[in-house]
């Protein structure tokens, strides 16, 4: 997971928190699965803390354009739906206030 941030965002400034045992699952449409050649995905998923000042975060990968920070209450609109399902279900919102 730390080397999949470094790669990510330039960053070692992580803390990994906890390792969730649920995971999340990705079902692709026909399209979605014929362009990326399989039809789901499963995800696992981590509580991480970003220790640094923000100046350390630049995107490395093609497919990061941006690194923002946003507002706790904000997550749930920025989730893909299985995503919401998860953080509804495990997730304290009040753990990103």
């Amino acid at each position: 997971m730390l080397r999949e941030l470094k790669e990510k965002t330039g960053s070692t400034n992580y803390e990994i928190m906890m390792r969730y045992d649920d995971k999340i699952l990705f079902l692709f449409d026909r399209a979605t699965g014929e362009k990326l050649g399989f039809e789901r995905q499963e995800t696992t998923m981590f509580l991480v803390v970003y220790r640094g000042d923000g100046t350390d975060l630049t995107p490395e990968d093609d497919e990061i354009d941006d690194i923002r920070f946003f507002a706790g209450e904000r997550i749930p609109e920025l989730l893909f739906p299985e995503s919401r399902e998860f953080f509804a279900k495990l997730v304290s919102l009040s753990e990103f206030a």
